[in-house]
């Protein structure tokens, strides 16, 4: 997976997909959720949850996360008429990265990014095991304009929490939903 994945970010062989948000209020898509696959030697699509686990053991998911974030950076900027926002979901070693504060704010100036046109996707579990850490990184990524989604909600005890992580969505785990009429 080492040889793979450095072979991957060398020759630029992430891809970013764009799954749109459905707003069922009024049916606009107003977000894009950034969907990361990389692309293999004969063309087939790997998906993350194949390479991530390598990546963050190698010491390779912050590169990945940081490429991510500029590809999704020059997406938003090139669809600067239209009023979208681009969600992402990064690793743990790129949120606790002290470096990503920083980096988001170059690339969002050498993008033009407007305030709440990158969303960052935080895991509950993640939001869970380090609260505090974690209401800290808030905070820094609002005050750079940056919105707060917290993911994969409903699989731990995140409920009695959510009135202290000052988050701007919530993405409910389908296991929650996927009885329901």
């Amino acid at each position: 997976w080492e040889a793979r994945l450095r072979r991957a970010l060398e020759n630029d062989q992430f891809l970013l997909f764009y799954q749109p948000l459905l707003r069922l209020a009024d049916s606009a898509t107003p977000g894009y959720e950034a969907l990361l696959r990389m692309e293999g030697r004969d063309g087939e699509l790997i998906s993350p949850g194949l390479f991530l686990e390598s990546a963050e053991r190698l010491g390779l998911a912050v590169p990945i996360d940081y490429m991510v974030i500029r590809k999704a950076a020059r997406r938003i900027g090139a669809l600067s008429q239209h009023s979208v926002w681009i969600s992402l979901n990064l690793s743990r070693p790129s949120l606790e990265d002290t470096k990503l504060i920083e980096h988001i704010q170059q690339v969002s100036t050498e993008y033009a990014l407007r305030p709440g046109q990158l969303y960052i996707e935080i895991p509950e579990a993640v939001a869970m095991e380090y609260l505090d850490q974690v209401r800290g990184l808030i905070g820094k990524l609002k005050a750079i304009g940056c919105r707060i989604v917290l993911d994969d909600f409903g699989r731990g005890p995140a409920y009695q929490y959510l009135q202290q992580l000052p988050v701007d969505m919530v993405k409910i785990d389908g296991e929650l939903v996927r009885g329901l009429a």
